[in-house]
């Protein structure tokens, strides 16, 4: 279903509290969607900026939102609709609430930040190995190791730079933010996009959705992700670019909700089981 009255590109998004509604990042807003009508209501652009790429769900009335590479997190109170006020903290990538504090993962940056309900700092920063694409399954992280490469000719590395995943996934203990684990694929991958019902991490490479067993360390299944518009089918891109998963483990029906290109202003539900793939 194609999404009318986005502002811009989709950059983000996060599921309300009761499953209802998706909160999504544009280019140049923040809107709300409503999943049973699919139709944008409220939007926000005052103090949101242009061009971010991280949208955080704090609590049922907090959301936070950043620029990777960035230095502060702005918070955002739903109830009032408005950007309410800005933390200095290298930009997450990744917020865990963990009982009466959040720890703030910015794995782009390389450090991992702990703060207390009210979001001020209440402990020291710990450096972390670079990574992309984390996600939370129980107490575990799991991310894609990565590595600096540079944005172009001229530009220095060390200031601004793009991250490449690896063929590793590096498991974290999501309370410390202390590596545990790795494990070494056997296959590229280009994205860890969340855990579905069966607990199996959902990734990608190319056009493929793959869902992969952490515990025996295999593929247990592959689907094909095909774009409807002929055009799109005929141009190679990373599938981090060709569709994004937004939310894994929805009520209902579906396993998933996705995005398939980022110029594409539509949505799919998805579901699989062992042998079947419904789009």
């Amino acid at each position: 279903m194609r999404i009318k009255g986005l502002a811009g590109e989709l950059r983000g998004a996060t599921l309300s509290d009761d499953g209802s509604r998706l909160r999504l990042l544009a280019t140049f807003a923040v809107q709300e969607l409503d999943l049973g009508t699919m139709q944008v209501g409220r939007t926000l652009r005052a103090g949101v900026g242009k061009y971010l790429q991280h949208l955080h769900a704090l609590d049922s009335d907090r959301l936070g939102l950043a620029r990777m590479g960035g230095h502060s997190l702005a918070v955002m109170q739903t109830s009032k609709w408005a950007i309410v006020r800005r933390v200095n903290l290298e930009a997450p990538d990744l917020i865990y609430r963990d009982g009466n504090r959040f720890i703030a993962y910015s794995f782009y940056n390389g450090s991992v930040a702990f703060l207390d309900s009210a979001l001020k700092s209440s402990g020291p920063t710990r450096a972390l190995p670079l990574c992309v694409a984390p996600a939370v399954h129980q107490d575990e992280i799991f991310a894609l190791a990565a590595e600096k490469r540079p944005l172009g000719r001229g530009i220095a590395i060390d200031r601004l730079y793009n991250l490449a995943p690896k063929q590793e996934i590096k498991v974290f203990e999501v309370s410390s933010g202390r590596q545990i684990d790795r494990i070494a694929l056997e296959t590229s991958i280009d994205w860890i996009h969340g855990i579905d019902g069966g607990g199996r991490l959902v990734l990608s490479h190319d056009r493929q959705l793959i869902l992969f067993d952490a515990q025996r360390r295999r593929v247990v299944a592959s689907y094909g992700i095909e774009p409807r518009h002929p055009i799109e089918a005929h141009v190679p891109r990373p599938s981090s670019h060709l569709f994004k998963l937004y939310a894994v483990s929805l009520a209902g029906p579906f396993e998933a909700v996705i995005i398939p290109d980022r110029d594409i202003r539509e949505i799919w539900h998805v579901r699989w089981a062992g042998d079947a793939n419904t789009r």
